[in-house]
This record gives structure tokens, C-alpha cells and sequence, in this order.
């Protein structure tokens, strides 16, 4: 990581006067990872939550990264914290291995659909490594088949980290596991953790960290819908306030008017607003029929984040969809883009697929409208996962839900478990009621609950790391952000005490 020398070192008087030093005691041990991390505001919460776990059992703390780094080191010694070099675990074994179970699924089972399979020690990895290829590979939006040198090596190195990280545990068996994403590679190792039955908690900066719940021996888990269901879920039978429903309209007037992170300003902030005829207008649409929504998500944003769905990915679901669709006019099909395309590396995919197959009841929505639109002129919407899906069920618009996501089993989605379903449901669009006041007073609840326990922060030490946060997706200047960072934390503790925030009180509320 880059810092400056003097920053550094006011930073370690500082953090080192926080953390008195303490003796294990008992055999307890705490892992996080910051492997890939540089910033500041990515990686202290999770030495803050740790610092909690480690106050709270007198445990022994390890913080993982993949490579030797003095900085990073400095900042381990300054909490009393353990480094655990992972280069240093590599052995020629596990590389050898890797290439050769790499060789034998490219050799006899090479497809999208068995690669969503794999498993390897029992740790599931398949839609893991998945996801990142079609994250990280130019103009790669779907698997079909291991078809590159480099795709080869990433599925090559997902089986070696299964390896270490098996062996790692298994040597030292971890009680709690702090990860920053459990998605990506990175969710190997959170998956190698759980199968050792670590408690898994998350710290994202922008959210509060979280126990996450686990489905013990399920492909998928953990995941963020599942996690966020159950708290939703606890929430609404335990912590509901009074004026919950008074708050969620605010939030809701908030979110269409733009007012949240770069998504929702993206999505909402200076965008058109119209008359619903005037849209309808402006797009083509010249009859009565209802008015279809077809949601396109990004197509590399970790579409199994939530689980497997009907289709192997978001781009094999839209070119399905709009397949069947070009056959069927009983409805307007209204092909919407995700405002955030562009951030991903998608621009123009989705007008392309539209002009593929287009047809006289397929049309275009514009960028240009704001998708507070959607409930104008929408009698539906179809979705994998997205957050549309609770947003606009809370206007009374009624979601068809082709995969999981954390409100679809709270009853006011349309939620399909076949191809064959799915047709089915695509072909009785005609019929799509509004939602009832009962369902859209359910998603409303379900949205307050998300937006409370998923929200930024009121904690003061959490908004630091957001603003700088903020700062790292615009600029991405490590050592600027990472000085400026030291001294706003430096003046930020001269009125506060570590020990009082939410960060460090969620480790060391942990059970026992």
C-alpha cells in the first residue's frame, strides 16, 4: 500500500494508544482479509471490527493479504495483530494441481453450466470464479466454454486457492472470519472459512458490518439476499418502529428524486420527467395495451450474488427473454438498460441485443427519462434480482422474479423456478394485476428494513471511511486518498474514541 512516512507514523502513535495490548488467552482465532487492498478507507473497518472480536475473546488475529507488504505490516503491529502472508503459503503442489484439475474440466466438462457446478474439498467455487471472468474479461458478458489462455489460469488459480486456504484452516481452525466481499474469488476463501464452521461476518465501507447467516452445506452461501432476508425478516418481527411507513415514503421520495449513491444518481438525479402519454409518445407506443418493463441488469455485477436463478447468467436471461418476447404482442415489452452500464464496461450491449431482436411490440426506453418513470408508465416488470423489484412493488407494480433475491419470499413477486414457468407467466402478462394494498404495504415494509440495515451509516467513524470511500471511486489516488484519510481519522479521534463506534461494537458484540 502507498502512505507517506510521516503519516504512517502518526497514524501508528495513534492507533497503537487505541490498542493496548493484549495477551491471548484463550484459543480463539480471528482472520480478515484486506488481499487486494491499497485504500485506507477499504481496510480499517475491518481491523476495527477485528480489534472488537479480539477485545471481546482475547483471541489471536491474523490479517491476510496475498503479497509482503511493509506498510500494510506496520499497520498489523500498530493493532497487535498477526500478518499472514499468502505468497508465503504457495507451494508447487498446489500450482501443479491447480492446472491439472483446470485440465481435466477443460478437457471433459467444459461449459458455463458445468463450471456453476464445481466444487472442489467441498467448497463450492464454480460461480465464484464464474463471475469474475466475465468481470474482469473485455467484452466477456456470458461463459459457453473455457475458451482463453487467460480464463484457463483464473480457473487454474481459484482451484489452487481452495488448496491453501483448505490447508490454512485446517491447520488452525478459524473461529471468526471478517470478510470485505463474499463474492469474486475472494468468496473462496470466505467458503473455506464456513466449511471450517467460522462465523462469517462482512465489512463493506458504505454499509454497517454484519454477522452473516450461513446455510450450512449449500451451494451459494453465503450470499447477500440470503443474509439480507434474514434480517429483513428479524427486523420487521423485532425492531419495527411506529413510524416506520411514514419513513419509508420519505426514503422512497428520496431515492426518485435522486438523493443516495452513485446508482441512485445515475438512475434518478437530472433525469426527464414526463406525462405518461408523452413517454409512451416519445418511445412509439400508440395502443392500450399494458406496458411491460423487461429490467436489463449489469450483465458482470456478480450475477450469482444472490444464488443460481433459471439461466446461467443476467446475459443469457435478457437474450432469452427478448427471444421469446419478439413472438409475443399481447403486451408492450419495454426493454429498459441499467443506468449504470457504462461503470461496467457494457456500453452499447444492451442496444445492440435490442436491435438484434427487435420486433413491433418491442421499444426502447431512453436513457434520458428518470427511472422514476418506471411506475408511470409500467403495469409490470420483469427481473432477475434487481432492486426494481422492491422499489416499484412499493408502487404498486407488480415484479416478475426470475431469480432470488432478499425480498422475493415475502409474497408480493411473481416468482418462477423453470424456463417452462417463466414462458408461461411471459405469456399471461395481459392478466398482471396492480398489487393489492396488503402487498404493496408488505414491500414497503421489506424496503424500510433494507434501507435501515443496508444504508449508509449514522455512525460517525463509518461516514469517515464513506467520504473517502466516495473520493477512491472518483479519483482512485491511493496515496493522496490514504494521507488525507490519516489526518481526518487523527482529527476525527481527538473527539472520539474508537470503542464507541458501531464498527468496533459489532465485533465485540459477537456471541460467544
Amino acid at each position: 500500500m502507498r502512505i507517506g512516512n510521516h503519516k504512517l507514523k502518526k497514524l501508528g502513535e495513534y492507533l497503537k494508544a487505541e490498542s493496548a495490548s493484549i495477551q491471548n488467552k484463550e484459543k480463539v482465532n480471528i482472520f480478515f482479509e484486506n488481499n487486494d487492498e491499497e485504500w485506507l478507507c477499504l481496510m480499517l473497518g475491518k481491523f476495527i471490527t477485528a480489534k472488537g472480536m479480539r477485545d471481546k475473546t482475547w483471541g489471536k488475529v491474523s490479517a491476510i493479504k496475498r503479497k509482503a507488504d511493509k506498510e500494510y505490516g506496520k499497520i498489523c503491529d500498530f493493532f497487535g495483530f498477526d500478518t499472514l502472508y499468502l505468497e508465503d503459503h504457495i507451494r508447487m503442489t498446489d500450482k501443479c494441481a491447480g492446472y491439472f484439475m483446470a485440465a481435466i474440466f477443460w478437457l471433459f466438462r467444459n461449459s458455463g453450466k458445468e463450471m456453476l457446478k464445481l466444487h472442489y474439498k467441498k467448497v463450492h467455487i464454480g460461480d465464484l470464479i464464474y463471475d469474475y471472468l466475465i468481470r474482469t474479461g473485455r467484452n466477456v458478458y456470458t461463459i459457453e466454454k473455457i475458451s482463453t489462455k487467460e480464463q484457463f489460469q483464473t480457473l487454474a488459480e481459484g482451484y489452487m486457492w481452495v488448496r491453501i486456504y483448505d490447508r490454512l484452516f485446517r491447520n488452525v481452525h478459524p473461529d471468526y472470519y471478517i470478510a470485505g466481499d463474499v463474492i469474486y474469488l475472494n468468496g473462496i476463501i470466505v467458503r473455506a472459512a464456513q466449511k471450517y464452521h467460522a462465523q462469517i461476518f462482512e465489512f463493506c465501507t458504505g454499509k454497517y458490518s454484519y454477522k452473516i447467516e450461513t446455510k450450512k452445506n449449500c451451494d451459494y452461501s453465503p450470499n447477500y439476499h440470503f443474509t439480507s432476508y434474514q434480517r429483513i425478516r428479524d427486523y420487521i418481527n423485532n425492531q419495527l418502529e411506529p413510524d416506520w411507513k411514514e419513513q419509508a415514503e420519505k426514503r422512497l421520495a428520496d431515492l426518485f428524486a435522486g438523493v443516495g449513491d452513485w446508482n441512485t444518481r445515475e438512475a434518478y438525479l437530472h433525469k426527464k420527467t414526463a406525462a405518461k402519454q408523452e413517454i409512451l409518445e416519445d418511445i412509439g407506443i400508440h395502443n392500450n395495451k399494458k406496458n411491460i418493463l423487461i429490467m436489463a441488469h449489469c450483465f458482470s455485477d456478480s450475477p450469482h450474488c444472490g444464488g443460481g436463478f433459471i439461466y446461467k447468467d443476467y446475459y443469457e436471461w435478457l437474450e432469452e427473454t427478448l427471444k421469446f418476447v419478439r413472438t409475443l404482442d399481447h403486451v408492450n415489452w419495454i426493454l429498459k438498460a441499467h443506468p449504470c452500464r457504462d461503470f461496467y464496461g457494457e456500453k452499447d450491449v444492451v442496444e445492440n441485443m435490442f436491435i438484434k431482436y427487435k420486433s413491433p411490440a418491442l421499444f426502447w426506453m431512453p436513457d434520458t427519462y428518470s427511472s422514476a418513470m418506471v411506475p408511470v408508465i409500467a403495469d409490470g416488470l420483469i427481473t432477475v434480482g434487481g432492486t426494481g423489484g422492491i422499489e416499484y412493488s412499493c408502487c404498486g407494480i407488480p415484479s416478475v422474479n426470475a431469480g432470488n433475491a432478499f425480498y422475493t419470499p415475502f409474497g408480493f413477486t411473481v416468482n418462477v423456478g423453470s424456463v417452462q414457468e417463466y414462458h408461461k407467466v411471459l405469456r399471461n402478462m395481459h392478466r398482471i394485476r396492480r398489487l393489492d394494498s396488503e402487498k404493496i404495504e408488505k414491500a414497503k415494509q421489506v424496503y424500510y428494513c433494507y434501507w435501515r440495515l443496508t444504508g449508509f451509516s449514522g455512525d460517525s467513524l463509518q461516514m469517515l471511511f464513506n467520504r473517502y470511500y466516495f473520493k477512491y471511486l472518483k479519483e482512485r489516488h491511493v496515496r493522496e486518498n490514504n494521507d488525507e484519510l490519516t489526518d481526518a481519522l487523527l482529527e476525527w479521534g481527538s473527539q472520539n474514541h474508537i470503542k464507541d463506534s458501531e464498527i468496533y461494537q459489532t465485533g465485540y458484540s459477537i456471541e460467544r
